[in-house]
């Protein structure tokens, strides 16, 4: 899904992203997204109607967009995802064939391990009037005695957290900073600031068939991922198959000493700037130009 590495609590630690290393082909704002809901008081002890209603809400707005991707919906209580199976029976126009033919599931957190869907949306129950500490028992709790990699709920978090290919979507009812009692806030936290810092120098993908070959596109995935690119992002761009020659032929031409750079028989002085360009696979396929 993203061109990102974790930070360095779950990448390191862990040594499980949270979110896919998939080449990114949308704006960070279309893949990552975060709903606030202000509860009506349709909550109880681990439900809470108004996340399903806004989740409800989004996903019929795509549907009528023409979305036909897989849809998960992943809460952090049993009862919640009970609850859940029965609202959007009732209430999501077209469940049955969602189910059918875009894969509707529900899970709870502990039960989605080896699933994947392109959307995932995450109900965390919780709010600001009904918050009975519950989520403690669902993730680690940081420096708690499950606050580490080979605990279940360290496993848990960082599986309920890897589930989507292409977009993720947090429905939550409390501010983030409120739900730092947990790693999960750790998660949120990370996401947040994620999608602030990437909306101001955004960069993806249109078109995967940009790249020539698999390598190609491995190569612009592993430059995302430099502390080079992460710590000048916003002063640069990279532009797959990017024509070194006519780049040098059109604004360097003045500078280069042809006379210093002799032509093979039939060759002309493009010919011999074409050739820099085949001399050089980096240049070639991936041009780093500083903004």
């Amino acid at each position: 899904m993203q061109d990102y590495k974790c930070n360095k609590y779950f990448y390191e630690l862990a040594q499980t992203p949270l979110i896919v290393n998939r080449l990114r082909t949308k704006p960070i704002t279309d893949v990552l997204r975060f709903i606030r809901v202000e509860t009506k008081g349709r909550s109880g002890k681990h439900i809470n109607l108004d996340e399903l209603e806004a989740i409800r809400l989004d996903l019929q707005g795509r549907i009528e967009q023409g979305y036909k991707g897989t849809i998960g919906i992943i809460t952090s209580f049993d009862e919640q995802q009970q609850r859940a199976e029965k609202y959007f029976r009732e209430r999501l126009k077209d469940y049955p064939r969602l189910k059918e033919e875009q894969k509707l599931s529900i899970w709870f957190v502990g039960d989605v391990q080896g699933e994947e869907r392109d959307i995932v949306y995450y109900t965390f129950v919780e709010d600001e009037r009904n918050s009975e500490g519950g989520l403690r028992s669902i993730y680690p709790i940081p420096d708690g005695t499950a606050d580490k990699i080979t605990s279940l709920k360290m496993q848990r978090l960082n599986v309920g957290f890897s589930r989507a290919r292409d977009t993720m979507v947090f429905v939550h009812s409390m501010p983030l900073e409120d739900y730092m009692d947990t790693r999960r806030g750790d998660a949120l936290r990370f996401y947040s600031t994620l999608l602030e810092d990437t909306k101001r120098s955004d960069h993806f993908i249109v078109d995967e068939k940009t790249f020539d070959s698999p390598k190609e596109k491995e190569l612009y995935q592993l430059l995302l991922q430099t502390d080079f690119f992460q710590k000048n992002r916003e002063r640069m761009r990279i532009i797959p198959q990017f024509d070194i020659g006519r780049y040098i032929a059109q604004e360097y031409k003045k500078y280069i000493p042809f006379s210093l750079a002799p032509c093979n028989e039939g060759q002309t002085k493009i010919d011999v700037l074409n050739d820099l360009r085949v001399s050089a696979f980096v240049c070639q396929c991936l041009c780093i130009v500083n903004c």
